[in-house]
């Protein structure tokens, strides 16, 4: 490993532990542990939890079912007993009598006393016999016949229920209600209105052949009803029974209770409160749930209705206590939880282990490698994942040094390519730089024979102006011969110049073919040199796209200049054979000339002929003018030809200096491409 290397791996193994893969692996082991472990633990709390409340519900409703039965199989006996001794022949024989003898001799007669002690000895026995405190026997007029304990319930012996201070009270209420429905009925408890006891009583008509003759009535015995509440077996330590009455918008305990004894009449819980079980019992409604009792502790509860007391029954017991198994599971499965965390710390820091380090062997040799050591050497003996990664890696560390190899091969042999194609474009570039020389010299010579065609166009239209004055004169011929003589010496001496100049447009055609065998060799060097780089670009491959793009320009415009050097050549070939036909015109002319200044003396014999001659001479004069201007117009279409010729050659010029710019930037790149490959260490 190189220097550079082991402290960027120094750095990276000094990096937050957690951020490393075997943290994250420890870290993963134990929280998917602990969320399995936790998550049984919840689900077995939770299934203990729900099968205990179960339980314990059913617990609850079994003991509110059997007090609830307790209560209303008392209320069913209570209201059974009165009603029997309502239809006794003894009662019915007692209220006869004591109503009769009351009327007769009153309360203090000695036989009225006589009556009331015969008939309270069988009362006695029935109120010892079923334990009720007070037994009362009334005549349907509310006029107390007897009372076996006066001071209990407040009846006073020949008092009536109706009037004084029981006329409100509960007692006359059931009074009233069983005078009127003639069947038996359970009073409310409710305080004696001397006494400030808790007071509830049975009473039933007293039928004698189905006529009301009296009203019997008991006291019920609290104590029994208090037994049956107060009684707390399967309640626990900390359950109990409440019972309570609907008393206006209060729900009002009618019994002690386990830690108020004297809660009856003084433990009052609103029916607007959603808290509390009572107001829910007292509203005729069952039910099971958690609650908050007086104490303001937890409870689970049963509520259940009661219509013989018309009393709300509520069941209940603290949660803590109810649950208090559960919470011991609870406890014991925490705590087997953190006994069973140090070995499985240990499990996962040994699994971690095992499974990040084939991982940290791959990362300290991928930053050996990003740093460019390509030198790591390794054995690799698993077959599992990380087996394959450490395979992996070594492949990608052996491909990765054969193509640098590949690579500097590749940029050395870039170079040198580069290096050629600049030498190249620089000698095509000075080849250019002559045709373009070459080219404005044509364009000059192209201008100078275009002049040159003026002018001899100028002296053509000259010469037919002359032969027109000649035609004219030769009509005058016969009475000026003198003046003719002079005039074919002027003609002449114009056909000489005439030669002269044919002689020198020839000349000048001469000079245009020579430029054009140069234009020509140009053509053909650009041609093959556009070769010679093509074949140079393709030895480059990829890296002389660029070049074989070029080279493909230059021979197009190399054939482009062919096809015109080929055209600019035809072009003059005519225009020589134009010439060498006017200068054979010219010559024939001439001799025409000669021999009629040779023949002047015979001028007007032959002056007819003359202007036969000169009348055949004007159409060859217009062939000649017409054959000047087209020499004319070719010279002018070389000239631009050239002018266009010399515009591709400074073209091309520029497109070579662009060429050898992107040739540099090639080999600058190439040797940036070199000087990066430097950094890579592929052999030890």
């Amino acid at each position: 490993m190189s220097v550079n290397a082991s402290s960027a791996w120094a750095k990276l193994h000094r990096l937050n532990p957690t951020h490393s893969i075997r943290g994250r692996l420890l870290v993963w082991f134990i929280s998917v542990a602990l969320l399995s472990s936790g998550g049984l633990v919840w689900l077995l709390y939770e299934a203990s939890s729900r099968a205990l409340q179960q339980t314990y519900r059913a617990q609850l409703m079994a003991v509110g079912l059997r007090k609830s039965m307790a209560l209303e199989n008392y209320a069913s006996e209570a209201l059974r007993n009165v009603s029997a001794l309502g239809h006794a022949a003894s009662t019915v024989a007692a209220v006869r009598e004591l109503a009769a003898f009351g009327a007769q001799a009153g309360a203090t007669s000695p036989a009225y006393q006589a009556a009331v002690a015969r008939h309270r000895e069988p009362l006695s026995f029935l109120s010892g016999l079923y334990n009720y405190p007070e037994i009362a026997l009334l005549a349907p007029t509310g006029e107390v016949l007897l009372a076996l304990n006066a001071s209990s319930a407040g009846l006073e012996q020949r008092s009536n229920i109706n009037s004084g201070v029981l006329a409100n009270s509960e007692l006359a209420g059931v009074f009233g209600r069983v005078s009127l429905l003639l069947q038996a009925e359970l009073s409310n408890f409710t305080l004696e209105a001397t006494t400030q006891e808790p007071k509830a009583f049975a009473a039933a008509p007293v039928m004698d052949a189905g006529a009301v003759v009296g009203v019997v009535i008991v006291e019920i015995n609290k104590a029994e009803i208090y037994d049956i509440v107060t009684e707390h077996s399967g309640l626990g330590s900390t359950g109990e029974t409440m019972v309570a009455q609907r008393i206006g918008d209060e729900a009002v305990v009618m019994a002690p209770l386990r830690y108020d004894p004297k809660a009856a009449f003084t433990r009052r819980v609103g029916m607007a409160e959603h808290g509390s079980a009572l107001p829910k019992s007292v509203s005729g409604q069952s039910g099971y749930g958690s609650a908050v009792d007086y104490r303001g502790v937890p409870v689970l509860a049963v509520w259940s209705y009661i219509p013989a007391l018309r009393w709300g029954l509520v069941v209940k017991q603290d949660t803590a206590e109810a649950l208090q198994l559960i919470t011991k599971q609870r406890n014991l499965a925490l705590w087997s939880l953190a006994g069973l965390l140090v070995p499985l710390v240990l499990a996962a820091m040994i699994a971690a282990r095992s499974i990040a380090r084939p991982v940290v062997f791959v990362a300290k040799t991928a930053g050996e490698v990003a740093l460019g050591d390509l030198t790591a050497r390794f054995d690799v003996s698993g077959s599992d994942e990380t087996g394959a990664l450490l395979r992996a890696m070594r492949m990608m560390i052996d491909n990765l040094r054969l193509l640098l190899k590949q690579v500097q091969e590749a940029s050395r042999q870039l170079s040198g390519t580069a290096a050629r194609i600049a030498s190249t474009a620089r000698d095509q570039e000075a080849t250019v730089m002559e045709f373009s020389g070459s080219a404005s010299e044509v364009a000059a010579a192209s201008r100078q024979i275009w002049t040159t065609g003026q002018e001899l166009l100028s002296t053509m239209e000259q010469v037919a102006i002359a032969i027109a004055q000649t035609s004219q004169l030769a009509d005058k011929g016969y009475r000026s011969l003198q003046g003719m003589d002079d005039t074919m010496h002027h003609l002449a001496a114009a056909t000489d110049s005439m030669a002269q100049r044919l002689a020198v447009i020839s000349g000048r055609a001469g000079s245009i073919g020579g430029v054009v065998l140069t234009m020509t060799e140009i053509a053909d060097q650009t041609n093959l040199l556009s070769l010679n780089a093509a074949i140079e670009a393709e030895k480059a491959g990829e890296f002389g796209r660029g070049f074989a793009v070029v080279a493909r320009e230059i021979r197009r415009l190399a054939d482009q200049t062919a096809v015109g050097t080929l055209d600019i050549q035809q072009t003059v070939l005519d225009m020589q054979t134009s010439i060498q036909q006017g200068d054979t015109e010219m010559a024939n002319f001439r001799l025409e000339v000669t021999r009629g200044v040779a023949a002047s003396a015979d001028t007007g014999q032959q002056l007819r002929q003359i202007i036969n001659a000169v009348q055949t001479i004007t159409p060859q004069f217009a062939a000649v003018s017409e054959g000047m201007q087209a020499q004319s117009q070719g010279a002018r279409q070389i000239s631009d030809a050239m002018v266009q010729l010399n515009g591709v050659a400074e073209s091309t010029a520029s497109s070579i200096q662009e060429f050898l710019l992107a040739t540099d930037d090639l080999f600058k790149a190439s040797r940036a491409l070199s000087g990066a490959l430097q950094r890579f260490k592929t052999e030890a």
